[in-house]
């Protein structure tokens, strides 16, 4: 298959159209599908988080960790989907994440690395 294009500014128009058409779709997705789909998810997380417990008292700090920045994200999607201009043409959006967050997470890197190094996989 062959695109030909008159000029670069035909070439450019053609992209530029094409990234508007993608990104509209892309922030249509998410607000009809993603946000819904990680709420329900959001909802399980007690309920995982208990039954994790019990199984492998270990992983609770993962999922804590997990959850949290899952309710991060969704908080922050829904936060864009209502502010006019906060959603990037290309769908996309900045995400902050509270310091306690960040520094639970940061105490769990070297396990996750050490586990990773037993599998063979180096970060």
């Amino acid at each position: 298959m062959s695109i030909n294009f008159a000029s670069i500014e035909h070439a450019v128009a053609t992209a530029v159209g094409w990234l508007k058409k993608e990104a509209a779709a892309v922030s249509k997705f998410v607000a009809q599908e993603a946000v819904p789909a990680l709420q329900k998810v959001e909802g399980a997380f007690p309920a995982a988080e208990a039954l994790s417990a019990l199984l492998v008292p270990s992983a609770v700090p993962y999922e804590r960790a997990g959850e949290a920045a899952l309710a991060a994200l969704i908080a922050a999607i829904q936060k864009a989907q209502a502010a006019p201009g906060a959603i990037a043409p290309d769908g996309s959006i900045t995400v902050t994440f509270a310091a306690d967050l960040v520094g639970e997470v940061k105490t769990l890197i070297p396990a996750v690395q050490a586990k990773l190094a037993d599998v063979g996989v180096k970060l």
